[in-house]
């Protein structure tokens, strides 16, 4: 369970809210404005990417990632059955003064379910009517320190790299979780 340790006197005991009077962060990485990372991304390498404005800090604490497909989810495939030809990455970084990543979260290219579930939190499969399932999972960045933050100042972003054809994915969408700091 997702647990937050306030850094300072005035925060709340709610694990959800933050910081007295500090606005929640929860925003879909997005590619082309679209937070379903269902496209064709073969022919050339792509990013969903989600960070702060320029005058914004945000203190990421989580990643959430939710796969969905038909019935039939299988600990050696992507979805029910989508082959991973270059696998999914998913990294933090800075653009400013040049192009730097910051952290690396998967050591190897994502291939498979097993991939993720062995990576993220509480990973857990559910179904439901008409034939759909719904894997998900999140990275609790608690676990390593006060959260992954992020300038808008400095161009900080999570980003899912992407490099293979996910179209026939019923649904599939990374966010990160955290809270807006004080100051940039």
């Amino acid at each position: 369970m997702f647990t937050f340790i306030p850094p300072d006197t005035g925060a709340s005991a709610d694990p959800f809210s933050g910081p007295v009077n500090t606005p929640v962060v929860s925003r879909a990485l997005l590619v082309d404005g679209a937070s379903a990372l269902t496209g064709d991304y073969s022919s050339a390498t792509t990013g969903a990417k989600a960070g702060p404005p320029s005058g914004v800090s945000w203190r990421v604490e989580r990643v959430r990632v939710v796969i969905r497909d038909q019935k039939g989810f299988h600990v050696d495939k992507y979805g029910k059955n989508v082959p991973l030809t270059n696998g999914l990455r998913l990294v933090a970084v800075r653009e400013t003064p040049s192009h730097t990543t910051l952290f690396d979260f998967t050591a190897d290219p994502i291939l498979t379910n097993a991939d993720w579930d062995a990576m993220l939190s509480e990973g857990k499969i559910e179904s439901w009517r008409g034939g759909q399932e719904q894997w998900s999972g999140f990275c609790d960045l608690q676990e390593f320190s006060q959260g992954l933050h992020l300038s808008g100042d400095n161009g900080d972003h999570i980003e899912v790299v992407l490099n293979d054809d996910l179209t026939n994915l019923t649904g599939h969408t990374v966010t990160v979780e955290g809270f807006v700091e004080d100051s940039a």
